[in-house]
């Protein structure tokens, strides 16, 4: 404020007109006016210091919560429709005998029935050999007695479930049992076992099916 005043005099003592005087008076009002309005504004910034205090520091952070209980499971929602059925796939290719193994093709044989079961003339010469079976006689000389080989056709006997083969009586050894159903040469002990009046064979083998043919030579 002394400098204003200092600077008031100081252009009191230099007017020389009226003018002058009138500018600089303009001029001292004007710093007067800047310097209430800074004043002002200090004051009023430190009233509201005074009234609200000044801010405060920043508290700890709090601990956490404990946690909730868990919530209940929620009700399962209703089944959804079934989808439409997609466009049939286009049809497979025909299958190959050659690419059957022969366990396969075996297998696949025995599955058939009735009419539907190979015939004996769809195996070469198996018709020509049971044949030379029924027909041929031949004797067996041992040191006490000489016996005969016996054929017994007992394809009457086959069903498709039966195993026990009779082959009419007593014997005196099976020399052999020779079919048109898988195996077609039975082995001994592992196919099938001998009876006092036959042959039983074994779960290695199924039981003939009817239509099939089943021979059994024996001495006697």
């Amino acid at each position: 404020m002394d400098k204003i005043l200092q600077g008031f005099m100081q252009a009191l003592e230099n007017v020389v007109t009226k003018d002058e005087f009138l500018k600089a008076w303009e001029g001292i009002v004007t710093q007067f006016k800047k310097t209430e309005a800074t004043l002002t504004e200090k004051v009023d910034a430190r009233l509201a210091e005074l009234k609200d205090g000044p801010p405060g520091k920043d508290g700890k952070d709090g601990k956490n919560g404990r946690d909730g209980k868990d919530g209940r499971d929620g009700r399962d929602g209703l089944d959804g429709r079934d989808g439409e059925q997609g466009p049939p796939g286009p049809p497979g290719k025909d299958g190959d005998i050659k690419d059957l193994s022969p366990e396969e093709i075996r297998n696949a044989l025995e599955l058939l029935l009735g009419d539907d079961r190979l015939k004996t003339s769809a195996i070469s010469g198996l018709d020509e050999a049971i044949a030379d079976i029924k027909q041929r006689a031949t004797r067996v000389q041992t040191p006490a007695k000489a016996y005969m080989i016996h054929n017994k056709d007992v394809s009457s006997q086959c069903d498709g479930s039966n195993k026990t083969f009779s082959v009419g009586g007593t014997h005196f050894g099976i020399v052999g049992v020779y079919g048109t159903q898988h195996p077609i040469i039975y082995r001994p002990v592992i196919d099938y076992t001998i009876t006092r009046t036959g042959i039983l064979l074994t779960s290695a083998v199924s039981a003939p099916e009817s239509g099939q043919s089943l021979v059994i030579q024996f001495l006697k």
